[in-house]
């Protein structure tokens, strides 16, 4: 129960309040989706918010090779022709990618 006597320059009870009471949707479910989506044939599947081997990262649609790496918010690998095609099997990326690839270190974007 919050207590209406404290300041409320920050409401920070309410918020622990609202996070004890949220249910977080489980690992296994995430998994499962990503699963899902990726037999349905879908390319570009990201799951958000926790670590997960596959789901924050981007594959060739053809063979698989991983082009984009991210750890949190993050770039840890990006290859990707200048082309903009996949470097192992030469698949075109040129509908999928939108504007130029920057691949300098500084724009590996991160909040960390």
């Amino acid at each position: 129960m919050r207590d209406e006597s404290k300041p409320k320059l920050f409401d920070f009870q309410t918020s622990v309040e609202y996070l004890e009471e949220t249910v977080w949707t489980s690992y296994e479910t995430l998994d499962r989706a990503y699963n899902i989506a990726k037999d349905a044939g879908l390319y570009y599947i990201y799951v958000g918010n926790i670590q997960h081997e596959h789901g924050g990262n981007t594959f060739c649609p053809n063979c698989n090779h991983l082009i984009l790496g991210r750890a949190g918010y993050r770039f840890t690998k990006i290859d990707v022709s200048e082309e903009k095609s996949c470097p192992k099997c030469g698949y075109s990326l040129k509908n999928d990618i939108i504007g130029e690839i920057n691949k300098k270190p500084s724009n590996h974007f991160a909040f960390f």
